[in-house]
C-alpha cells in the first residue's frame, strides 16, 4: 500500500482546524501530543491573516519526533509582512513555510 505524501497528510491536519487538543483529549505529554498543541497554538496566533491559508503537522520522512515539523500554508502573494510573522521554530519544534495557491480542503 502506498504511504500518503506530507501534502496530503497535512491537507488532512489543514481540514480538521477546527479540533484542538483541548477539545480531543490528546495526551500533550508524548511527542504526538505536544506537536498537536503547538499547531493549534500557532495556528490561532496566524490564521487572522487572510494571506495565511493553513497550518498542518507532518514529518520531514523520519519516524523520530526530531523530524516532526509544523508547515504554514501561505499564500504565493503573502507579503514580506506576513512572512516575518511567521517564526522558523515554535516550542522548540521546526516550522516549514509552503507558499500555494488558495485551496479548498475536500
Amino acid at each position: 500500500m502506498k504511504r500518503p505524501s506530507i501534502f496530503a497528510l497535512s491537507l488532512m491536519v489543514i481540514a480538521c482546524l477546527g479540533c484542538s487538543a483541548q477539545n480531543t483529549k490528546i495526551d500533550d505529554r508524548t511527542s504526538q501530543g505536544k506537536l498537536i498543541a503547538a499547531k493549534d497554538n500557532l495556528s490561532k496566533k496566524l490564521l487572522s491573516d487572510s494571506s495565511i491559508l493553513g497550518v498542518g503537522i507532518g514529518s520531514n520522512g523520519g519516524s523520530e519526533p526530531s523530524n516532526e515539523l509544523i508547515y504554514v500554508y501561505v499564500s504565493t502573494d503573502a507579503s514580506n509582512a506576513t512572512l516575518n510573522r511567521i517564526p522558523k521554530k515554535y516550542k522548540g519544534i521546526p516550522v516549514s513555510i509552503v507558499k500555494t495557491q488558495p485551496f479548498k480542503a475536500q
